[in-house]
């Protein structure tokens, strides 16, 4: 599989997988940012990518680094359809400001593989898993 990538500003550092044995893909901080105790903000990568179709890229936090601590990340989803740039949500969870610097390793997306069950209504559920072993 191969994920496109396009970088939306020269001194974007693209999304890359930092380390061999990485489960996530790296996403660095396009801009410089003070964000408050408390206070939310959102913080673009400066990329977009083209996450083929069955697949999915789940934004998690990355391991607790000097430079993210008191930093929470929101996770969400991007779906194979998204083709704009990646943004982060980011809380300040900390009694002090935290300053996000321009290539700072903010987050990490996850690769996933997705399966899209065929939805059935049904006016009973006792069939349940529990009920079938």
């Amino acid at each position: 599989m191969e994920i496109l990538i396009k970088r939306l500003s020269e001194q974007t550092k693209l999304p890359a997988y930092v380390h061999v044995t990485d489960p996530g893909i790296s996403l660095f901080a396009a801009l410089e940012l003070h964000i408050e105790p408390g206070q939310r903000a959102c913080v673009p990568v400066g990329a977009a990518l083209a996450i083929p179709v069955g697949y999915i890229g789940l934004i998690w936090q990355q391991e607790d680094s000097s430079d993210n601590r008191g930093i929470s990340v929101v996770s969400k989803v991007v779906d194979s359809g998204f083709r704009k740039e990646v943004v982060i949500e980011l809380i300040n969870i900390s009694s002090e400001k935290a300053v996000i610097t321009v290539g700072q390793n903010i987050a990490q997306m996850i690769i996933q593989k997705i399966e899209q069950p065929r939805l059935i209504e049904a006016e009973d559920l006792s069939e349940a898993a529990e009920d079938a072993v």
